[in-house]
């Protein structure tokens, strides 16, 4: 019998060397791949018995093969993923912005601006010169198209961001889906190896999800991850709620919707990741374009008021000299077509029986550079405009800033990650002798066990 127990012991130890080299081989396999987590196989004593007073040793015996993992650590990565990105996404957006708007050059509102009240200085030195009368309807007309194509710009950027958006929800969508399938299959998986691949698969869909959307997770005992945007949770066991996209009625902003029992939840306030970037993105242009609006109203109501009071070259009244269409102002801004197809309505004069050399009326057009015109008085064209300059580069500064935050706090969490999860192939080299020596010596058992076990078979022959 103790011949017996020892072939069953020894099996028993081959049993446990060939999963540990399976669980090893398996680490090897896998140490490129993305999300993976390393398993470690747990042995135990297996239960001795009793012969004659005497316990025997039943060997060893494999209990689980488990991931290597901490959930905490999982949690808070998945968390400074979906900060990374959306700082990342903000950062890309706002930084085609801002060269748009090119303060140091030459085409840009801000030097255009600048441009038309010299022209006017420099008409004033002879108001009848048609050629410098022609000057200044250049550079009006050239200021209205910087202001119009920088807000075509913004527009446009608006645009890119509701189609990226609107493509990104299906593939977000089916991750979603995924997530869910992957925890029925983990529930019901018939093996702790197979259970831990299938989780490593769905852990890495929910750091994509983060990396997309800002999502938390919540990791559960039945091996099941939770889902959030925000507080609403969009993954609960093997069940995952709709996401579509919408506008808002009245800004045209876009939004994210979750689907509920009661109709939809509007979720765009919790949103993170690429696609919270990407709607902070928008939220900027949108707060840019309201404030070239402003300029480009209020500076044309302000000059076309100026030019109404002044009298042309015929001694008629001045009429516009730009054009907009309210609620649009700066991608409607425009040189009044009347003006720019005779430079003699310029009405620089104060008086309708002026003489061709009056300029009256063109130092108060020239004065308005100087004059407070906006923000309640407290700002002129220029500086109002130049605000708007610093705004867009202050959005730009805090978003570089907030993404190289984000970046480094993402880096310490994956080397923290890998450090706990990631295969080390020196050490996995070293279970894989470990495991092979353990087999060898089981096998010898079971060689020389055999060998005496024919030996007695022979003498009771």
């Amino acid at each position: 019998m103790s011949l017996i127990a020892s072939l069953n012991t020894a099996a028993s130890g081959l049993r446990v060397a060939t999963t540990g080299l399976n669980v090893t081989s398996h680490n090897v396999a896998n140490s490129t791949t993305e999300g993976f987590s390393k398993r470690s196989l747990r042995t135990t004593t297996a239960d001795p018995i009793d012969r004659y007073g005497i316990g025997l040793g039943q060997g060893a015996r494999g209990t689980d093969v488990r991931r290597t993992t901490n959930f905490l650590v999982n949690q808070s990565l998945v968390t400074a993923v979906g900060k990374e990105s959306r700082s990342q996404a903000r950062f890309m957006a706002l930084a085609g912005v801002e060269a748009s708007f090119d303060e140091l050059g030459q085409s840009g509102p801000s030097a255009l601006l600048d441009d038309f009240f010299d022209a006017l200085n420099e008409l004033s030195r002879d108001p009848a010169d048609l050629s410098l009368r022609q000057g200044v309807l250049t550079t009006a007309d050239r200021l209205a198209l910087a202001v119009n194509q920088t807000a075509q710009d913004l527009r446009r950027g608006r645009d890119d961001v509701l189609t990226e958006l609107d493509e990104s929800l299906p593939v977000l969508q089916a991750k979603l889906d995924e997530v869910a399938e992957l925890n029925g299959r983990v529930v019901a998986a018939g093996s702790e190896l197979a259970a831990g691949d299938l989780a490593d698969r769905r852990d890495q869909l929910v750091t994509e999800l983060a990396q997309d959307l800002g999502v938390t997770a919540r990791f559960l005992g039945d091996g099941t991850a939770q889902v959030f945007i925000g507080t609403h949770a969009v993954v609960s066991g093997a069940r995952a709620r709709e996401l579509t996209l919408g506008q808002d009625a009245v800004t045209g902003a876009p939004e994210l919707l979750l689907s509920a029992d009661a109709g939809q939840i509007n979720v765009t306030s919790f949103v993170g990741g690429r696609l919270g970037g990407l709607f902070d993105a928008d939220a900027d242009m949108s707060a840019v374009i309201t404030d070239l609006d402003t300029f480009a109203a209020d500076f044309a109501t302000a000059v076309n008021a100026q030019h109404a009071a002044g009298f042309d070259r015929a001694g008629a009244p001045g009429g516009d000299v730009f054009t907009f269409t309210p609620g649009d102002a700066a991608a409607s801004f425009a040189l009044d077509a009347t003006l720019a197809a005779d430079p003699q309505r310029l009405a620089a004069a104060g008086a309708a029986t002026a003489e061709a050399g009056d300029a009256d009326n063109l130092f108060l057009l020239i004065a308005l550079e100087s004059t407070a015109l906006f923000s309640a008085g407290t700002e002129t064209s220029g500086e109002f405009l130049s605000g708007i300059y610093a705004e867009v580069g202050r959005r730009t500064a805090t978003a570089e800033l907030d993404q190289q935050a984000a970046e480094l706090r993402l880096a310490d969490l994956a080397e923290l990650r890998d450090s706990i999860s990631g295969v080390d192939l020196d050490q996995e080299a070293t279970e894989l002798m470990a495991w092979q020596a353990a087999y060898e010596a089981s096998a010898r058992v079971v060689s020389a066990a055999n060998q005496m076990l024919s030996e007695l078979m022979d003498m009771v022959r």
